[in-house]
């Protein structure tokens, strides 16, 4: 509205000049693709010569204005597309899926000898050409974020024992240093630097104590360690043998240490 009234207001210091309307319209085609150097005479098209023959949908854009004229286009993440300015008032768009085109016209006016443009008229057109473009892809994780864990042992173990840490509250800053404890946990078990899961499980209890002096952070660390303990006694029960149960407990130990790590 208030474009309109100072296109009025021009209008009757200078009136020799007019604010337009713009009119547009849009025509879709089928673009063939694979001729070389193709002409029209009459209803035919002809070429020199044929490739593989090849169609896409494209649209030509029809603009009226009385003013000049800037188009543009963007997509759905208001991305620019291209688009082909053919001649005056005519343009092409060869992007698939939504675009929008976005018209403005420009009046020129002359006030006390210094020229000045003002934008008279906007308009915008969503066009559609062949089938949609596929939706953006999801934003990625946030750093730290659970949904990095793409450890999928013992049922995504990785990803579940991070989510636990919510228990831990204020004490859940301790989750790197215990982390560095399981992965050592796992690497000794599996050189041999550590002989048996009994003595593996003796690091980890007193790195425990060494990480959680706090008898609060102990507490609270609690409730993540029983949610361990009920998963380990899952898989526990369906290793037969002593080799079996010592790689469990080299990637038991490894899937905690990735759940915990930042």
């Amino acid at each position: 509205m208030r474009t309109v009234l100072l296109c009025l207001s021009l209008v009757a210091l200078v009136a020799s000049n007019a604010c337009g309307q713009i009119e547009a319209s849009v025509s879709k085609y089928q673009q063939v693709l694979g001729l070389s150097s193709p002409i029209v005479v009459g209803t035919s098209v002809l070429a020199e010569k044929v490739d593989t023959i090849s169609t896409k949908p494209v649209a030509i854009i029809h603009v009226d204005a009385v003013g000049e004229v800037k188009v543009e286009a963007s997509d759905i993440q208001r991305q620019d597309v291209r688009i082909v300015k053919l001649d005056d008032g005519t343009y092409l768009l060869e992007a698939p899926g939504k675009t929008w085109v976005e018209i403005k016209e420009y009046v020129e006016f002359e006030i006390n000898g210094v020229k000045r443009k003002f934008l008279s008229d906007s308009k915008t057109m969503v066009v559609e050409l062949g089938p949609p473009g596929p939706p953006p892809p999801p934003p990625p994780p946030p750093p730290g974020s659970c949904d990095q864990k793409t450890n999928t042992n013992f049922n995504g173990l990785a990803k579940r024992s991070c989510e636990w840490v919510s228990v831990t509250g204020e004490y859940s800053s301790k989750r790197t240093e215990l982390a560095k404890v399981y992965l050592g946990a796992s690497e000794m078990l599996a050189s041999g630097k550590l002989l048996t899961i009994d003595a593996s499980s003796v690091y980890v209890k007193q790195e425990w104590s060494r990480v959680l002096t706090d008898p609060k952070a102990k507490e609270a660390w609690g409730a993540w360690s029983t949610k361990v303990n009920e998963e380990l006694s899952i898989h526990w029960n369906n290793q037969t043998t002593n080799t079996a149960k010592r790689e469990l407990m080299v990637q038991f130990y490894r899937s905690l240490a990735e759940g915990l790590a930042n």
